[in-house]
């Protein structure tokens, strides 16, 4: 993933599917000299960690599941009919 990209998504109040290391995680904050994003994985939030924004895939069209509960993406940038 480009930092820009890991930006909008910790900034951003609709929930993106995002993983590291195939765990789907919530980026809490995005490092732009270092190149670095601060993550806990979804079912584990004390667990946070520093890693390569690189690292981080987003992935489209997917559900997220957390906790019993299915998340769908949202796309804010389609105009309704």
């Amino acid at each position: 993933m480009e930092k820009q990209r890991a930006t909008e998504i910790s900034t951003s109040p609709i929930m993106a599917n995002v993983t590291y290391n195939g765990q789907s995680v919530y980026i809490e904050n995005v490092n732009i000299s270092k190149g670095t994003a601060r993550v806990y994985p979804l079912n584990q939030p004390e667990s946070r960690e520093e890693v390569p924004v690189d690292k981080l895939m987003e992935h489209w069209n997917n559900p997220i599941v957390f906790n019993g509960w299915t998340f769908f993406e949202i796309y804010p940038h389609l105009t309704p009919l």
